[in-house]
């Protein structure tokens, strides 16, 4: 399998098991995306890695974004939680 192929296959997976989460979550419990100061992209579906694109960005719902942000942010301020709907037109 070349390498854009295994890129490929693993955004996909992202996107598919941020899906199942966006979905059990369910109607009307706002979302955020976490950027990370520190390596300078968003934070992935399931706190895999990070991203370039908000659009690969994974959604998290308050309490746990928060949760990230409070851990990531221990000795100095690295990540910050954003809404998404405050993003709505940047990059989907």
């Amino acid at each position: 399998m070349a390498m854009d192929d295994v890129v490929k296959n693993f955004v996909e997976r992202g996107r598919r098991a941020q899906a199942a989460i966006d979905s059990e979550l369910g109607a009307g419990e706002p979302l955020f995306v976490i950027w990370s100061i520190e390596h300078n992209g968003w934070w992935r579906p399931r706190e895999i890695g990070y991203c370039e694109t908000l659009a690969e960005a994974g959604r998290y719902p308050r309490a746990r974004a928060a949760e990230i942000v409070k851990r990531a942010n221990i000795v100095k301020f690295h990540e910050c939680m954003i809404p998404v709907e405050c993003l709505d037109g940047w990059g989907r």
